[in-house]
């Protein structure tokens, strides 16, 4: 039976780096457009 969980354990730090990366520039992006919005107020 597969398992997301178990999956998940064993990425490569490769791809935890990728997932972390993509993570951080997420709430970045948010953190821009939210400063963008205010500013533009």
């Amino acid at each position: 039976m597969y398992s997301p969980e178990l999956n998940s354990s064993e990425k490569t730090p490769q791809e935890k780096g990728d997932s972390l990366t993509k993570g951080y520039v997420s709430e970045l992006w948010d953190f821009i457009r939210i400063s963008v919005t205010q500013n533009n107020l």
